[in-house]
């Protein structure tokens, strides 16, 4: 089935109705306060990860609903209409009326005419567009020969600010998948609001928070994502190094594009 483009396609709906789509998870942490977890007795150190009110990216739609109608109980429907369209603006949608006071008491007239959809490529000012247009440039995956122990120790020494926010896990997973500007590029995706002098920003990541964004972003790579399985793998265990062979990828499906060379009897 070919894939949808142009206003119907998933960024088209997107940049419409922005209010039925939940962020992502580094969003969706950011709108809320941070608590910090203590002890009453001394002596007993606080959990290294950080708790927010919650584990998953709300809809947009739903928080609206619930502001309006504790904020405005006597003008319900209208307020969430202004919520609405307050919140596409902010987003960059296009969706909205001139004026979002009246956006309300003019859909409900017989003479008005909804908003257009409009592809988001063709509006600047849209978060949607911006992200098509972005100079983002992804890692390029390269499967390292390093056991879980020389990886943690090469990670640790590298990128000091990075080790307290990761797993030894993790840390032994991602030494094997870049080296140099690639490593740069692939902590961004892990940690894209940067590090501070305390660490991340954006808090501890546990492992399987880390392998969730790495699929997320290679997930039509069959290439990456088989380095990321063979990266994950090695460092569960002590003493073992990734897989180099073609064995593990013909085995989940991700065969090498290179034919095979012919054999002379």
């Amino acid at each position: 089935m070919a894939a949808r483009v142009g206003v119907l396609s998933d960024i088209g709906v997107k940049h419409h109705c922005p209010e039925f789509f939940p962020p992502d998870m580094v969003v969706q942490k950011a709108m809320h306060p941070v608590h910090l977890q203590t002890n009453k007795l001394k002596g007993i150190k606080p959990p290294r990860e950080t708790k927010t009110f919650t584990d998953f990216a709300r809809y947009p739609l739903n928080d609206l609903a619930n502001f309006a109608t504790v904020a405005a109980p006597a003008r319900q429907k209208e307020a969430i209409m202004d919520a609405v369209y307050n919140y596409r603006k902010r987003i960059g949608s296009t969706n909205v009326p001139k004026d979002s006071k009246d956006g309300y008491v003019l859909a409900l007239k017989d003479t008005h005419i909804p908003f257009g959809a409009k592809r988001p490529e063709d509006d600047s000012t849209s978060i949607a567009s911006s992200s098509i247009h972005s100079t983002y440039v992804p890692a390029e995956l390269t499967l390292g020969k390093s056991n879980r122990r020389e990886g943690m120790r090469q990670f640790d020494e590298e990128f000091k600010a990075a080790r307290s926010s990761m797993e030894p896990q993790t840390r032994a997973m991602i030494a094997n998948l870049a080296q140099g500007e690639n490593m740069d590029n692939l902590l961004r995706i892990v940690f894209p609001s940067g590090f501070g002098a305390r660490g991340a920003i954006g808090g501890f990541q546990t492992h399987g928070e880390v392998l969730s964004k790495l699929n997320k972003e290679y997930h039509g790579d069959h290439d990456a994502l088989s380095k990321i399985l063979r990266a994950e793998a090695a460092a569960k265990s002590h003493g073992v190094i990734p897989d180099q062979s073609d064995f593990m990828s013909s085995i989940f499906g991700y065969r090498s594009e290179q034919p095979l060379e012919e054999i002379d009897e």
